[in-house]
């Protein structure tokens, strides 16, 4: 039998092929400008359960690594505060010691509240708009007085804190896990009695502190001064204990961020294109392209009309 021929199925042959030609420029175009192989997983064929497994543990890391990252900051605030609450307790000694060295106590009571400022301050920090040590309750603050005398009207010091006994922690991995809260009343405690002492002491009959000092003046602050030591001690250690979920907290990150990188190598190994063949893939395209538009474009200009005789 013979094959029948006929232009408009000449025409439409090429029409055909050079549209398929003119989807392998396109997918070629994408491969070269995203460096992927697709933008689903039909594209990666058998490597797509590995793809989708690897994707999977990828996100668990990131979210880790992104809690971490939000700790670091809180981390670094708590570790500045803590040195505040210190500095003030060191003020505090330091007024005391110099009001013995110099046996007069101007300015003593104006020294006191400024270190007690300091430490109330510190204490009552935030840190993205939430209270840093005040336990489960974030918007409330965690230690009330605003001056030295308030801490004279409440029968104990430790009243006047608001935190509860909830101490924060942080996953960041299957077997690491921090706990990064701390609590006012433990960190400031020890310091507002003693500042609650001195202010129940200023406010006393020997409370006038002039020059010379008096015996009684003086026994009480010698006493007092070892009183700050312990207050600030206890203030160091809580330091040191926030110092060492940092360094925890280092560690952790960095592993994950190794983890991360690895992740997303193996990951890019199944997904990403060879750019070298990629882009030879997309001239290859566009010569076919070029040559199936000139084919079109010569059948479109031609008849087997002229080709019968008249």
């Amino acid at each position: 039998p013979m094959t029948r021929v006929a232009t408009f199925q000449n025409s439409q042959s090429a029409l055909l092929n050079l549209q398929r030609a003119q989807a392998r420029e396109f997918a070629a175009g994408q491969a070269v400008s995203s460096g992927k192989k697709g933008d689903d997983l039909r594209a990666f064929g058998r490597a797509a359960e590995g793809v989708v497994a690897l994707k999977t543990v990828h996100a668990r890391v990131t979210t880790w690594l992104d809690q971490g990252r939000q700790l670091q900051g809180r981390l670094e605030m708590q570790d500045l505060m803590l040195n505040r609450v210190s500095d003030a307790a060191a003020d505090a000694r330091q007024a005391m010691l110099e009001a013995l060295a110099h046996d007069r106590g101007d300015g003593f009571a104006a020294a006191m509240q400024a270190a007690f400022s300091k430490a109330a301050e510190a204490l009552n920090a935030r840190h993205d708009g939430r209270y840093l040590f005040a336990g489960a309750r974030l918007e409330e603050p965690p230690f009330e007085a605003g001056r030295m005398a308030d801490l004279t009207g409440v029968p104990a010091a430790a009243d006047l804190f608001n935190n509860d006994g909830f101490r924060a922690g942080t996953r960041l991995g299957e077997a690491v896990s921090l706990q990064t809260g701390e609590l006012a009343s433990e960190i400031g405690g020890p310091l507002m009695d003693a500042f609650r002492r001195v202010q129940a002491f200023l406010e006393g009959p020997d409370g006038a502190l002039g020059h010379p000092l008096t015996a009684a003046q003086k026994a009480f602050l010698e006493s007092e001064v070892a009183g700050l030591k312990q207050a600030q001690d206890g203030v160091i250690d809580v330091a040191a204990r926030n110092g060492a979920v940092q360094r925890r907290l280092d560690d952790a990150l960095a592993d994950l961020v190794g983890r991360d990188k690895t992740l997303k190598g193996l990951i890019g190994a199944r997904t990403d294109v060879d750019m070298t063949e990629a882009v030879a893939d997309l001239q290859a395209a566009q010569v076919a392209v070029q040559a199936s538009a000139q084919v079109f474009a010569a059948l479109r200009g031609s008849s087997l009309l002229d080709l019968l005789p008249l």
